[in-house]
């Protein structure tokens, strides 16, 4: 993949509250293909909340973000079939299996031989003897390796991730951060949240301050 020297999304001058209370005041920062960027802060910080206006699940109170140097629509096709993300590991069908999971979200992204793609998943995440388990039976780790899974497989250009390394045991963090070096060398812009200094530590990239 080859997305050029372009800016892909432009977060410029954002402020968020609520009720009164500042949860991230002017924050400005912009992401190009095959990049990292950090964001990093203390528990309530507003890291999360920073990523869900951008993927447009919240929207910020002052201040633009632009995906290609548009305004970004969460209805936007061009915009939802370029992002990926994995925020929440407790967000599935708990009576679907993992399998079934990746080969649900393989299909409706259009990814070619979806069986062969979500087996290479399941497997590459460390998920092949639970393939067929629902997530309930799953432990926290192996939920999260599900979320990464579900996110990682569909074609993107950008991946935001939101502490992509909780649950994750040190092999798991290592297997996490050269999984992410091997997007960044093919092309991809990501953009994760962490509190993990030895991942930030592990891929070179931008880090962006939250903490107020």
């Amino acid at each position: 993949m080859n997305f050029g020297e372009e800016v892909l999304l432009t977060v410029e001058s954002v402020s968020k509250s609520y009720g009164g209370t500042p949860v991230f005041d002017d924050v400005s920062f912009h992401l190009k293909p095959a990049s990292v960027t950090w964001l990093r802060g203390h528990n309530g910080s507003g890291k999360s909340t920073l990523l869900n206006c951008i993927l447009g699940a919240d929207e910020v109170d002052t201040g633009t973000i632009s995906w290609k140097g548009r305004p970004r629509r969460e209805t936007d096709a061009a915009f939802r079939g370029a992002v990926s993300a994995a925020v929440d590991s407790n967000s599935y069908f708990s009576d679907v299996s993992v399998i079934e999971h990746l080969r649900l979200i393989a299909v409706c992204n259009g990814v070619q031989d979806s069986d062969d793609a979500a087996r290479h998943w399941c497997e590459r995440c460390g998920l092949a003897t639970v393939s067929d388990s629902l997530p309930g039976a799953l432990s926290s780790g192996q939920r999260q390796r599900m979320a990464l899974a579900m996110a990682m497989l569909r074609p993107f250009e950008l991946l935001i991730l939101d502490e992509p390394e909780r649950h994750l045991d040190t092999e798991g963090c290592a297997w996490l951060a050269n999984t992410i070096d091997e997007f960044v060398t093919a092309g991809c812009a990501v953009l994760a949240a962490t509190h993990n200094s030895a991942l930030v530590d592990s891929i070179a990239g931008a880090a962006i301050e939250l903490d107020r």
